[in-house]
């Protein structure tokens, strides 16, 4: 996806240093504020946002857009839903992490204290604490699952996306995280992945895979496509979690860099 190319540039910036700019005069031409330029109220919409899916007694079509979940599948704790998309699946395990997380990190972005959070029918609710829920330790993955009852399988995008999204919710936090344990643990097991897929001194891992079985410990092809631009996604998962906690024997930024 174009998300995932653009973060795998950012991170190849980062890594390597400051790149020089080039001035293209077309563009220096182009005016900086174009003519009746409106831009979106975007942290208006975020605090809206997380104002109506994270009131739990809301009424109406569809409404509430969150429950909680109790399954307690890897983690000992009760943990919340939402449907993946308006009039999806609702309640019990049938949430996804792309969209639970990413709901976090809205709140937090609009900055609403998502690790102590009141709402309507709760308050003082760690949220931030409860994305640990997706982790997986039950299939020994160890990595951030999409889905609380997964096994950690499926297709990179999801794969990467899901173990990339909490150090996104950490930064975010601006301080230590409820997540930091599970967020270095995943990083690791995604180096494991790399070396698993070739990554050596002389060699780079290959990704041209639809996604990667930690059970078998191979990349897997569903017989219809691949997902290496993924590479990109875990790529952001070594460099952030270089960034937060350091690197010592190097292994992170290798695999950054692969």
């Amino acid at each position: 996806s174009m998300l995932l190319w653009v973060i795998a540039l950012a991170t190849a910036v980062l890594a390597r240093g400051p790149v020089p700019q080039i001035r293209v005069p077309l563009v220096e031409r182009m005016p900086r504020v174009p003519n009746n330029f409106a831009a979106m109220p975007w942290k208006e919409l975020a605090v809206n946002y997380t104002a109506t899916v994270f009131d739990a007694i809301a009424q109406g079509q569809y409404k509430p857009l969150m429950w909680w979940d109790d399954s307690r599948l890897d983690v000992n704790q009760t943990t919340f839903g939402m449907p993946s998309y308006v009039g999806g699946n609702y309640g019990g395990t049938h949430h996804e992490a792309i969209n639970t997380m990413a709901a976090v990190m809205t709140g937090l972005i609009s900055g609403a204290n998502m690790s102590n959070h009141t709402g309507p029918g709760y308050s003082e609710v760690d949220f931030v604490r409860m994305l640990n829920n997706y982790y997986d330790v039950t299939h020994n993955a160890y990595v951030w699952k999409n889905t609380v009852d997964g096994d950690g399988n499926g297709e990179f995008w999801y794969q990467a996306w899901s173990s990339m999204l909490p150090l996104l919710v950490a930064w975010f936090q601006r301080g230590p995280s409820v997540l930091d344990g599970n967020m270095l643990s995943a990083a690791r097991s995604w180096y494991a992945v790399e070396v698993a897929l070739g990554g050596s001194k002389s060699s780079l891992p290959d990704f041209n895979f639809t996604g990667y079985d930690f059970r078998l410990h191979k990349g897997v092809y569903n017989g219809q496509f691949t997902q290496p631009v993924s590479s990109s996604g875990i790529a952001f998962i070594m460099y952030a979690t270089r960034a937060r906690f350091g690197d010592p024997d190097g292994s992170l930024l290798q695999g950054a860099l692969w």
